[in-house]
């Protein structure tokens, strides 16, 4: 029980720092389908299921005023290598075919429920 706490604050966590920065993102990214995709990196995510609650709890009970109404979670399937050398060919003047179909995996989507 304490463990799944720990990992569950740890969620929540992860969502107020989602909260704290998502009003400062571009309106094209809060359009996306799926909503604001947030790249995540790194081992915590390999425990995606004990920071779930938490982090939806989290996000389900923002004040409207603040919340993010949909977010997709994603892991790369590229290196992030990759996106660098596509921006240094079009700092150059190169502009390369790109297709981001097989860049991500979306491992989880929020879409905050409306209260009654």
């Amino acid at each position: 029980p304490l463990c799944r706490w720990a990992f569950s604050e740890a969620g929540r966590t992860l969502a107020k720092h989602l909260l704290a920065v998502s009003p400062d993102a571009h309106p094209s990214l809060l359009e996306c389908n799926g909503g604001l995709p947030v790249v995540c990196v790194g081992s915590v995510w390999n425990s995606w299921d004990l920071l779930k609650p938490g982090f939806v709890d989290q996000l389900d009970s923002a004040d409207r005023g603040r919340c993010l109404t949909e977010a997709s979670l994603i892991h790369l399937n590229t290196s992030v290598a990759s996106g660098a050398t596509y921006l240094a060919a079009k700092t150059h003047g190169f502009h390369f075919p790109r297709d981001h179909s097989d860049t991500f995996k979306v491992f989880f989507q929020y879409q905050r429920k409306e209260k009654d």
